[in-house]
């Protein structure tokens, strides 16, 4: 599925409307124009895509609709294991 084209994005999605979606769950549409070719014969036709959802499928989610983790990352088990580095002086050559 293609995504929403920029100018449609840039002009009718507002920081509110991300806002909206986030918080209540209730997905953005957005109409827009587009060319088509069929059988070598070019149209325009007029689509209504899903601009903004709140699912993404991308990220997960944490409970306070802020922070998102990447998939495979599980944040309380990967604290203090080898290989986590966060919080840890990085150790310059000698």
């Amino acid at each position: 599925m293609q995504r929403v084209k920029k100018p449609v994005v840039s002009k009718s999605i507002h920081l509110v409307d991300y806002k909206r979606c986030l918080f209540t769950g209730k997905e953005e549409h957005r109409k827009m124009n587009v060319i088509r070719s069929r059988e070598h014969e070019l149209f325009t036709e007029t689509v209504n895509k899903i601009a903004l959802s709140s699912s993404d499928d991308r990220r997960i989610i944490r409970a306070d609709k802020i922070q998102t983790l990447a998939h495979g990352f599980s944040s309380m088990g990967n604290r203090g294991s080898k290989g986590d580095t966060r919080g840890q002086r990085s150790r310059g050559f000698s």
